[in-house]
């Protein structure tokens, strides 16, 4: 029987049972973020800082949707995952209750996701140092989660 999470505290989130077979999968989400990561790569090889702080962000998000999916968390909407669900959902379920992932795993998506914020959206570029923290915080985060539900 598929696990689910109560998190009735995010009014996103429907715990309250099985529903019909989803097309989405762990590995779906896996397979984007590993794409998200080698972009993230290939920018930083090229120096270009602001495109690989994006794709580390986007390969975390996708990431932590599998771990999500896998995990029996399912958003409200079919196939919707809005990103402040998915940063509040990886952490409190799955590092604070359910003791999935490393703690030090806890803050990675969101510090991620406010660096993106800045080279997507601010007018200064980010730096080779910024970029590739968040490259290689994103390598260690999807790896984890790759790990956890044993698709590599």
């Amino acid at each position: 029987m598929e696990r689910r999470e109560d998190v009735s505290e995010h009014s996103d989130v429907n715990a309250a049972g099985p529903r019909a077979e989803s097309p989405e999968s762990p590995s779906v989400y896996l397979g984007k973020a590993r794409a998200s990561l080698a972009g993230a790569d290939v920018e930083l090889a090229n120096d270009l800082c602001d495109n690989a702080v994006n794709r580390a962000y986007y390969a975390c998000y996708q990431a932590a949707v599998a771990a999500l999916v896998a995990e029996g968390v399912q958003p409200l909407m079919d196939r919707y995952w809005p990103h402040d669900l998915v940063q509040t959902q990886f952490p409190s379920v799955l590092i604070d209750r359910r003791g999935c992932y490393p703690r030090r795993l806890r803050t990675t998506l969101k510090a991620i996701f406010d660096e993106r914020l800045k080279a997507d959206y601010e007018p200064d570029r980010i730096d080779r140092q910024t970029a590739s923290e968040a490259v290689r915080r994103a390598h260690d985060f999807v790896e984890h989660i790759c790990q956890r539900i044993d698709i590599r």
